[in-house]
């Protein structure tokens, strides 16, 4: 049960959507939490990452990068071949703007 709860969390599952993949009540998870510490540690491991996951996703895209892709071209008597190009991808306006009214709220928001 703790495996599935990490993992429910890691996906993005809420609390509440946690007691309705075990069928029952909110209140029953929070208790779980309570009395069960390593439930309550699998359930902040994985919201624990995930949240890790999307910031870091959050900060390539606000600051932009370049990445690595395979295309199939195809080549020699019509027969696939692979290939790797470079992309940039370039920093977004709404990432940026989201990033920094959060970390400095002071100077950017409004």
């Amino acid at each position: 049960m703790n495996e599935t709860a990490r993992k429910l969390a890691l996906l993005g599952f809420t609390d509440k959507q946690i007691a309705a993949f075990f069928e029952v009540d909110e209140r029953t998870v929070n208790r779980w939490k309570h009395r069960y510490p390593a439930f309550c540690q699998s359930l902040k491991q994985g919201k624990m990452m995930a949240d890790a996951e999307v910031a870091e996703s959050l900060y390539w895209c606000a600051v932009g990068h370049e990445r690595m892709q395979e295309a199939a071209l195809r080549g020699v008597n019509g027969q696939p071949t692979a290939t790797m190009f470079k992309i940039q991808v370039l920093a977004g306006v709404g990432a940026i703007k989201f990033w920094l009214n959060n970390r400095q709220p002071d100077k950017w928001a409004g």
